[in-house]
């Protein structure tokens, strides 16, 4: 099931799906994911070696990230 943006509904998100929302690349979001920055949501991994990021973890994330940049500002 997607979003009329085209991000997958439900609890989890996969990295296509936020690569795809962020409109950047899978590496870029591997690479937040491996390093654990900018202070990037927790990664789960699945069986498949699948990695999934709960909605709600990826959406308080997008939220600081434009707090701060709006305290920036």
């Amino acid at each position: 099931m997607e979003a009329p943006d085209g991000v997958a509904l439900g609890r989890w998100l996969s990295i296509r799906d936020i690569a795809d929302d962020l409109g950047i690349s899978m590496h870029t979001v591997y690479k937040w994911s491996a390093r654990g920055e900018p202070d990037f949501p927790r990664t789960i991994r699945l069986r498949n070696g699948d990695l999934r990021i709960r909605r709600d973890w990826y959406e308080t994330w997008l939220e600081n990230l434009e707090a701060s940049e709006r305290t920036m500002s």
